[in-house]
């Protein structure tokens, strides 16, 4: 029973080693100029130390009426007939200029520190964020996007600090050993002793540690649940003042802190004891140790002295060990999480692009004998649909029934798992997704406004778009009927202005957003829904002359939609679909 405790513990402590080595090893791989800077300065600055901690021990040694032989201060003695005292000063002044050049040794590790921690802060949100960008729309689905945002704006800063204990612990663990080769020089066997000593109180506090790294975990659900709480609600806060439901709410968010802070507070509670018994420890091993110098090893007075200089720096890097293990074992799993969702959503992302160009689309769109299904439940079977440059084809049945799936499989972010889309005669295969959208405009039912400019807006994945460009989409689009009033025309702030914009006129926009792409092919979504009878009618004439130059696919209920389209594809359920 004894032994499989043993057993257990000691694969906990290795678990836990090689998780600090996992984060170690990244630091390292990705930013190896700042480690290696961090490192020399450390080095350089622990030698400054430790070199002026020594020479106080041959300075009290004259002191205390007990020279030690020196001797390249004997040989200048003899020649040039210096004293004891001369030699006393200038042990403290040397004591003095290595103290002030660890110092300015210590700043430039702390600024290393600190470019270390910025370069691999931008690099950690850098790779998780484009990961999430490159991978496919399938994962992406899949995720909720208030977790992701916890993930990339919450865990972060918890990553932070775990970083920062990575640095700071190997800084405290190379001055430990600098000053125990130091204490060593002084006296090997009370040196051996106050070691054993302290590896002991380090192991008693093994429990402490592993409470950090188990309340870890816990903040991480907490935080996860609070952005999730705080997420739904501002997604869906008209919804939940029009029920009334914000008590509600409040209460969840309410309840959510509650559980969090009682479970900080019993954290707090009981890793506070660990500096109890940190203290009390500590004190019973300087009086063990006095004990010991004097009464085993009759140690001189300048040795007690300069041994007790020793280790009063050495007891607060001691301390400092313990509290950065619990502060890395409290935040590793910030680390942890970040990277699983980096290699999940690296591992579904989407295939680069061919390196053949893909055909530009000039006659049709279609979709043969296509099949798509979630799970067991059959969405497409055997589908069939011409999208013909010159049409507008319109998709229309019961929700649930495949019609966004249609759209996605149109758009390349879905792949048929049977059957097949073909663009101009070209099959279209996975590596050609990427080009092919370049070639399509998207205007979503919740039309999006981005922080920025009205012409950030609208030049939005079409950068070289020129003002002339914009103007005509606008036109077209017949948004110039309020764009024309707004102060400051294309450069308008929409990000902090003109929030107020109704439904009409955000989708008015979005579709000005599709023109100035100059796609061959527009794919709506319910580009109607919710709009009055004049917003409704403008955009179904912009859907008539659009048509001229390209292909358009509408899903669509609005029966004016229907009857304005050339052709109409009724998706009944259960995979079947009716052209009308």
């Amino acid at each position: 029973m004894v032994f499989s405790r043993l057993k257990a513990k000691g694969g906990r402590f290795k678990t836990g080693l090689l998780r600090v080595w996992n984060l170690a090893s990244y630091l390292y791989s990705t930013s190896r100029r700042n480690f290696l800077q961090i490192c020399i300065w450390l080095l350089v600055g622990s030698i400054c130390e430790g070199a002026a901690l020594a020479l106080l021990y041959p300075a009290l040694a004259i002191v205390t009426g007990h020279p030690l032989a020196l001797p390249i201060f004997d040989a200048l003695s003899l020649r040039y007939g210096l004293t004891d005292e001369f030699r006393f000063i200038s042990l403290l002044s040397a004591f003095f200029a290595l103290t002030v050049f660890g110092a300015l040794a210590a700043r430039q590790r702390a600024i290393a520190v600190a470019f270390l921690l910025s370069a691999t802060m931008k690099r950690v949100r850098l790779a998780l964020f484009a990961s999430i960008a490159q991978s496919s729309w399938s994962f992406l689905s899949t995720r909720r996007s208030d977790d992701i945002a916890h993930l990339i704006n919450g865990e972060i800063e918890r990553l932070e600090t775990a970083v920062g204990c990575i640095v700071l612990s190997a800084q405290n663990f190379f001055f430990l050993a600098i000053y125990t080769l130091l204490s060593l020089l002084v006296s090997p066997g009370i040196t051996l002793f106050s070691v054993g000593v302290g590896i002991g109180i380090y192991l008693v506090l093994s429990k402490a540690r592993r409470q950090s790294g188990d309340f870890g975990h816990r903040l991480t659900e907490f935080k996860q649940l609070q952005f999730r709480l705080v997420g739904t609600f501002l997604s869906a806060v008209k919804t939940i003042k029009a029920y009334n439901a914000e008590k509600a709410y409040v209460s969840s968010v309410d309840k959510s802190l509650t559980d969090a802070y009682a479970e900080t507070n019993a954290y707090v509670s009981a890793s506070t004891w660990s500096g109890v018994f940190f203290t009390s420890l500590t004190a019973l091993a300087l009086a063990a140790f006095l004990a010991v110098s004097i009464l085993v090893f009759k140690a001189s007075v300048s040795e007690i002295g300069t041994l007790l200089i020793i280790f009063s720096r050495l007891g607060p890097r001691f301390s400092a060990v313990q509290d950065q293990a619990q502060a890395l074992l409290m935040n590793l799993p910030a680390f942890e999480a970040l990277q699983r969702l980096r290699r999940d959503a690296s591992s579904h992302a989407e295939p680069n692009s061919g390196a053949s160009p893909l055909p530009r689309l000039t006659r049709d769109v279609c979709l043969k004998e296509v099949c798509f299904s979630y799970g067991d439940r059959m969405v497409l079977k055997d589908l069939n649909l011409q999208i013909r440059v010159g049409m507008i084809v319109a998709i229309t049945g019961p929700s649930g029934g495949g019609k966004s799936t249609l759209a996605d499989l149109v758009l390349g972010l879905q792949r048929p798992q049977k059957g097949a889309l073909f663009v101009d005669d070209h099959r279209l295969e996975d590596s050609d997704c990427r080009n092919w959208r370049q070639q399509i405009a998207y205007v979503p039912q919740e039309s999006q406004i981005f922080n920025g400019s009205l012409r950030d807006n609208l030049t939005f994945g079409q950068l070289n778009a020129s003002d002339e460009d914009i103007k005509r989409a606008l036109v077209l689009a017949h948004a110039n009927e309020f764009t024309d009033l707004i102060p400051g025309g294309l450069d308008a702030d929409l990000s902090t202005e003109y929030t107020g914009l109704s439904g009409g006129q955000k989708q008015r926009l979005s579709i000005a957003r599709a023109i100035v792409r100059q796609p061959r092919l527009f794919v709506f979504d319910e580009p109607t829904s919710a709009l009055d009878a004049y917003s409704a009618g403008l955009i179904l004439n912009t859907l008539d002359q659009l048509k001229q130059t390209s292909a358009v696919l509408v899903i669509s209920h609005d029966p004016l939609v229907i009857k304005r389209a050339d052709r109409v594809l009724e998706l009944t359920g259960a995979g079947h679909g009716d052209v009308l």
